[in-house]
């Protein structure tokens, strides 16, 4: 069937076909009323469903910015670690314990990354070692080569290390001996502090002394110049004297004699002594230095030549002398001469003088 319109018959406008849907709503009637029941169920409904979302909608505000609040704490916690974890991985400054004076031969020293305790880790390197090298806390000095050195402590102490030593520095007041021998000079001075000399078989400590301590296989060697020095043993100890001997072997017994505090088992101990500055020094100084490294005993024929001493005033070297060398060097320009017998160092005026 065609469309009227496409007929002839005039399209009608909007105004007319308003007019139509009102003139069939009035022949429909006016509409029932909803009942009030079904109006409340559905308003309740509405109501409902209204808070159900609004719940969520603010259950994802809050997820959100909990997710933020976390994830910025994150962050601030891992910032924490990383600035612990670099602060615990910076490395410890060791002390300088020791610095070395004198040396003879090779001479290795091992250095430790950390520091160690006296049963701690072993060094990590070794390296040859020079004249005013420092000696960290837990490096060691290794003269397993042939070598020998001479260390001056921060305390002031003086160390010689013999050949086919290895010695670890643990404190200003700890060494650890491996092997080997060392000898000590703490300096005897008012306040000083002990020096323990740790090794296998025991624990050597002074009292303001002069002393070595030496392992020969299974044995360990204490003697003893001046002072006193303690040798401890799990619960023993054992005291020496000057010109005492102890010796603690591998059964643990221990056997003590006499030895002399000079002559020439001392000798390697003095070739390791710092130089004494002769040069603006008094005559009275250098006779207490060598006497001390020597192991002497000084004495004067008299109060004049005692004073004497007091008030000569020395000027040049004795770099590189022997003991006996530099007395022959030192004392005729200062109008003295010497005897020596028994240990006993005598100074008295030189018979050029007198004859003058």
């Amino acid at each position: 069937m065609s469309d009227p319109h496409e007929s002839g018959f005039p399209k009608p406008s909007r105004l007319e076909e308003g007019d139509q849907i009102g003139a069939l709503l009035r022949l429909a009637g006016p509409r029932e009323a909803i009942p009030a029941d079904r109006m409340r169920r559905v308003r309740t409904a509405v109501h409902a469903k209204w808070r159900q979302q609004a719940r969520a909608r603010s259950r994802r505000v809050t997820v959100g910015w909990s997710m933020t609040g976390l994830a910025a704490a994150a962050l601030i916690l891992l910032g924490v670690r990383l600035v612990v974890r670099d602060d615990s991985a910076a490395p410890i400054a060791r002390p300088e314990l020791a610095t070395i004076e004198v040396l003879t031969g090779a001479v290795g020293l091992l250095a430790s990354s950390e520091p160690t305790g006296a049963g701690g880790d072993q060094p990590s390197g070794l390296s040859s070692s020079k004249i005013g090298d420092g000696i960290r806390a837990g490096d060691s000095v290794d003269t397993t080569g042939g070598g020998q050195a001479g260390l001056r402590l921060a305390g002031g102490a003086s160390v010689r290390v013999d050949r086919g030593t290895r010695v670890r520095l643990v404190s200003d007041t700890m060494l650890v001996l491996d092997s080997g021998a060392i000898y000590v000079d703490s300096g005897g001075e008012p306040g000083a502090r002990s020096l323990e000399v740790h090794t296998t078989r025991g624990v050597a400590r002074d009292i303001g002394t002069r002393f070595e301590v030496r392992l020969h296989g299974s044995a360990l060697r204490v003697r003893v110049r001046d002072g006193l020095v303690r040798l401890s043993q799990d619960r023993q100890s054992h005291d020496a004297n000057p010109g005492e001997e102890l010796t603690l072997d591998g059964n643990g017994s221990v056997v003590r004699r006499s030895v002399p505090v000079f002559g020439a088992e001392w000798a390697w101990a003095f070739a390791l002594a710092r130089p004494f500055d002769l040069e603006g020094r008094s005559l009275r100084d250098f006779l207490n230095w060598i006497a001390g490294e020597n192991g002497w005993q000084l004495r004067f024929t008299d109060a004049a030549v005692e004073q004497q001493s007091l008030t000569t005033i020395l000027h040049g070297s004795i770099m590189g002398l022997t003991p006996n060398e530099a007395l022959s060097a030192v004392l005729p320009t200062s109008g003295v001469e010497h005897s020596l017998e028994n240990g006993v160092l005598l100074i008295q005026p030189s018979a050029a003088g007198a004859r003058d």
